[in-house]
């Protein structure tokens, strides 16, 4: 599912074993259910996607011994967003395009911000832009 998505540097074999283990912790040892009820009962769903994924991205980092390329995080990151994206949708809680948009604005906002980088100008022009070409985009 995952795999069709991609293509070339997501054949790191550091990237698809921590896919892999993300994958299995989310659909074989159960915890995609913990996922959409997180999600569901969530004041806001955006951040408790962000928030998820986030937490499931260093998890599976950590798990993988850090192993997965710095560059590589971020679609690491995207990769398991959309993970939580679909379980949340699957769950029927009702999603946009610009709510995944947002959740990983959060992410990337958070990553930077707990690696020591000022994230204002970041901030700044991101709510610059037009959450439409989400929506035209899907």
């Amino acid at each position: 599912m995952i795999k069709k998505e991609m293509s070339g540097k997501e054949n790191n074999p550091y990237f698809v074993q921590a896919m892999k283990y993300a994958l299995q912790v989310l659909y074989e040892k159960g915890a995609a259910k913990d996922v959409a009820e997180q999600v569901r009962s969530g004041k806001d769903k955006v951040e408790s996607m962000a928030n998820i994924a986030y937490e499931i991205t260093s998890t599976v980092d950590e798990r993988t011994d850090g192993k997965v390329p710095r560059e590589m995080i971020g679609l690491l990151a995207m990769a398991i967003l959309k993970e939580v994206t679909d379980i949340a949708g699957a769950a029927k809680v009702n999603l946009s395009p610009v709510d995944a948009a947002n959740a990983f604005k959060m992410m990337l906002l958070r990553y930077l911000g707990e690696n020591g980088v000022d994230t204002s100008q970041l901030q700044q022009a991101m709510d610059r832009v037009d959450p439409s070409v989400f929506t035209q985009k899907a």
